[in-house]
């Protein structure tokens, strides 16, 4: 090969390059833009940025002995919350995240006090099989949180 094809070949070559990544700069924001993941949690970067905060609740609640006892019977979801001595902890808002595959977006489920220290709902009527759940617990600023696998 001569000097004059080697030298006219490689401004097409560099040309190519810059067009390859281009392409490929254009279908990653196109991608970025459409293609989100269904598995996604829309609030994540939201839990993120209030992670200090958690984490300041759960300590709080963890230096208070909290003790959380569930229970799943007849469609309802009953919690209930002691101190480390055993009373029970009132005026607490308590709620449980459940996590379905039939459904793109959380289901929030508030549990109310019913009794001193005893917080509940009544479950959807669709649930069954396995599921994922979060309940979130939080009382003047302490905050207990916990991961749960529902089997109904």
């Amino acid at each position: 090969m001569n000097d004059a094809a080697r030298s006219t070949h490689w401004p097409k070559v560099i040309i190519g390059l810059i067009l390859f990544f281009l392409l490929l700069t254009g279908w990653s924001v196109y991608r970025a833009a459409k293609g989100v993941s269904e598995v996604a949690n829309p609030r994540y970067y939201s839990h993120g940025l209030k992670y200090n905060d958690t984490l300041i609740e759960q300590e709080a609640a963890a230096g208070l002995g909290w003790q959380v006892g569930i229970r799943l019977a007849d469609g309802r979801m009953e919690v209930r919350l002691t101190d480390r001595d055993g009373r029970p902890v009132v005026q607490a808002q308590a709620e449980v995240a459940l996590y379905r595959t039939d459904a793109k977006e959380q289901s929030l489920l508030h549990l109310a006090e019913e009794s001193a220290g005893l917080y509940a709902a009544a479950l959807p009527e669709d649930l069954s099989g396995s599921l994922s759940a979060r309940l979130q617990i939080t009382r003047l600023g302490a905050g207990l949180s916990r991961s749960l696998l529902l089997n109904l």
